[in-house]
C-alpha cells in the first residue's frame, strides 16, 4: 500500500516536471 502511494506522487511530480519543462520550453 505504501509503495502504491509512493508510486503514484511520483507519476504526479513527474507531469508536473514534464509540464514545467514544456512550459519553459515554448515560453
Amino acid at each position: 500500500m505504501k509503495d502504491h502511494n509512493m508510486n503514484e506522487v511520483k507519476g504526479k511530480s513527474n507531469d508536473r516536471v514534464r509540464l514545467m519543462k514544456i512550459k519553459s520550453r515554448g515560453g
